[in-house]
């Protein structure tokens, strides 16, 4: 048995002074209480946090930087006790592409759960859909963008309509493609090859009018992922208005960094290169707004870790570089330190990266909550240290962090998984992930 004695638990509706009680991998005291065979272990000035959850990762990608086992590490060493991939389908069906990520996920160091990504509609597509529904797998991702990955028109329809019937959630990457390939086109044809251009022809138009397309044939449980606009937000926002099924989630990119960073040199700006792409000030400010208001009910990372020597190996134009950025170790401590310069609580953080996350994939309450019978997943932080984050000092492969040189205010001390100390003062001590079935909740959400 473990005794938290002395700290603070930050959970979504506040803060208590409490202990906590650990015994296996479970927590079954919260409170005052006296337990002269526990293990004690002072965290007296510290807050306790409900481990984090990362719904939305692309590990192991080809080409990348990483592997589940060492993004989990990172993970983990930045307060993240589960992620949850995208399992994307290949040549074969989602079956097969659910068996992949399995052996992709074996080793890793956090608690993991899949996304299904179909980028087809097989014959066998409902057969397929109820075989994963037993094993948990209750949220999928759609694509409107990417020849590889999005659907034709009518396949797309039939799809979104098959899973409104499993009761899924339905994640989608709302950027309109023959938009893009459009601008695209146009700009390289005017010889505009460099990384702001990347930007530039993936305008905010091309996020709201995919949303526009999206919930004209929608009528289940959508999920706008990687939300970086305002005209997009304001899409949501209309939708939500009307009675829509409609939530959105938003990455540390869209709130901290800006389109600016684009129009640096080659070199740099690569590493900046995503989907959707950065954008204004205005934009940053605008989903600020829609986090405050509830609009935007989650903050993932889209963590997709392309090294920058990759990113500018053999550069042509900006439409050749690998898409995404590393974020699932640095973004806990980015965003609990920017809720305190903003003065928007601890607990609104805990809603958008734990609570509300673990209830909207339907882990709740054993995931994301500190409470009698919830796993003992805690984050223990001292809210007083400061700090420069430095890729030097990160765990995550990789030659960069997006945040190199940010101040940063607090620190995570210790990580518990399931009850097992898994990291103390950054030193990763060997944590092994387990897989975590979800059941759709709608009592929850």
């Amino acid at each position: 048995m473990i005794w938290l004695r002395g700290g603070k638990l930050v959970r979504a509706d506040g803060v208590q002074t409490a202990d906590i009680l650990i015994e296996g991998e479970t927590i079954t005291r919260v409170g005052q209480f006296d337990a002269p065979d526990a293990t004690i272990v002072d965290v007296s000035g510290k807050l306790i946090f409900p481990g984090f959850i990362d719904p939305h990762t692309h590990l192991e990608m080809p080409g990348g930087s990483d592997d589940f086992h060492t993004a989990t590490k990172g993970a983990i060493m930045g307060g993240t006790t589960m992620v949850i991939d995208y399992s994307t389908q290949g040549d074969g069906g989602l079956i097969q592409a659910y068996h992949d990520w399995e052996v992709m996920a074996k080793d890793a160091c956090c608690d993991y759960l899949f996304h299904m990504s179909p980028i087809r509609r097989d014959k066998q597509l409902a057969e397929e859909l109820f075989w994963l529904q037993e094993r948990g797998i209750v949220s999928y991702k759609l694509y409107l963008a990417y020849d590889h990955l999005k659907m034709s028109e009518l396949d797309f329809i039939k799809t979104l309509g098959a899973l409104e019937v499993m009761g899924a959630l339905i994640g989608v990457h709302c950027e309109d493609g023959d938009m893009i390939k459009q601008l695209q086109q146009e700009a390289l044809s005017r010889g505009e090859i460099e990384p702001i251009h990347h930007a530039l022809t993936r305008p905010p138009a091309s996020e709201s009018r995919a949303i526009d397309y999206l919930m004209d044939k929608a009528v289940g449980d959508i999920n706008i992922v990687h939300l970086s606009s305002r005209d997009g937000l304001e899409r949501v926002r209309y939708y939500r208005d009307k009675g829509k099924n409609i939530v959105a989630e938003t990455c540390p990119q869209y709130l901290l960094l800006d389109q600016s960073l684009l129009e640096q040199t080659r070199s740099e700006a690569v590493k900046y290169i995503f989907s959707p792409p950065l954008r204004t000030p205005t934009d940053q400010a605008a989903l600020w707004d829609g986090i405050v208001d509830g609009t935007i009910t989650t903050i993932a990372t889209d963590h997709c870790n392309f090294s920058q020597a990759t990113k500018l190996e053999g550069y042509t134009d900006f439409t050749r570089v690998p898409n995404g950025m590393p974020g699932v170790e640095t973004r806990v401590h980015l965003m609990l330190s920017e809720f305190k310069k903003r003065s928007l609580g601890y607990p609104k953080a805990v809603e958008l990266m734990s609570t509300g996350v673990a209830k909207q994939y339907g882990l709740y309450p054993k995931k994301g909550e500190l409470a009698v019978g919830s796993d003992a997943d805690l984050v223990i932080y001292d809210p007083t240290t400061e700090w420069i984050m430095q890729q030097e000092l990160l765990h995550t492969p990789g030659d960069y962090t997006p945040y190199e040189g940010r101040k940063i205010s607090g620190k995570i001390t210790q990580v518990y998984l399931r009850g097992q100390l898994a990291a103390d003062n950054e030193r990763w001590l060997g944590s092994q992930g387990r897989y975590q079935a979800a059941r759709r909740m709608y009592d929850n959400c």
